[in-house]
C-alpha cells in the first residue's frame, strides 16, 4: 500500500500523515499553545516536527505576521 501511495502522491503514507498532523497543529500554534495536544510524544518531538516543516521554532512561527505558511493550514482536515 505504501509503495502505491508513494507512486501516486510522491510522498510516503507516513510523511503524508505527518504533514496532516502538523497542519492541524497550526491552529494551536496560532493561539499561542506551544505544548502539543495532537499525537506528539512530547514537546521536544513537537518542536522538531515544526522545525522540520517550517525551518523555524514554534515561537518564531507564532510571531510570523505575513502568514507565509498559510498553505499548510489550508490542507483538508481528516
Amino acid at each position: 500500500m505504501n509503495r502505491y501511495f508513494h507512486k501516486w502522491l510522491g510522498v510516503t503514507l507516513k510523511s503524508y500523515l505527518n504533514i496532516i498532523r502538523f497542519s492541524n497543529s497550526l491552529k494551536q500554534l496560532k493561539n499561542g499553545d506551544f505544548y502539543p495536544q495532537l499525537d506528539y510524544a512530547d514537546q521536544s518531538h513537537f518542536i522538531r516536527e515544526v522545525k522540520k516543516f517550517t525551518g523555524v521554532k514554534p515561537i518564531i512561527l507564532k510571531k510570523n505576521e505575513n502568514d507565509r505558511f498559510i498553505q499548510f493550514s489550508l490542507m483538508p482536515e481528516k
